[in-house]
């Protein structure tokens, strides 16, 4: 059974992350067939979005939880801005004022240790 907290958790991701494209269309549909296609599929979408948010929830957010604020920061300047893909090693080198040897070295740092947060929680 799953805490408030947890289904609050999985509801904002879902809702983040959901397309509402295919509801859209299936309210537009010119067709009934058309509308039950795009209603079908924008149930399955849900749903395997909720699937994957309970899953997110469930082992990703304890392993991040593991890592301590500098480990985050560095991944996430690496791995989790989609529109700043570029320039992370040059933000944290004037950041923390390091070389990139040193950026590259703490950014693999992290990725163990995370990897190894999610193998614990998966096990």
């Amino acid at each position: 059974m799953m805490n408030t907290e947890m289904r609050n958790q999985i509801a904002s991701i879902v809702k983040k992350y959901c397309g509402e494209q295919r509801i859209i269309d299936a309210a537009t549909s010119k067709t009934v067939q058309e509308a039950e296609h795009h209603g079908a599929n924008a149930r399955s979408t849900v749903a395997q979005r909720y699937y994957d948010a309970e899953q997110y929830v469930r082992h990703i957010s304890p392993a991040w939880a593991t890592l301590d604020a500098t480990e985050q920061h560095i991944l996430t300047e690496f791995y989790g801005h989609r529109t700043r893909r570029t320039g992370a090693t040059g933000r944290l080198i004037t950041e923390y004022g390091i070389s990139a040897r040193e950026v590259y070295y703490l950014c693999a740092k992290a990725r163990r240790h995370f990897a190894d947060a999610l193998k614990a929680t998966v096990l």
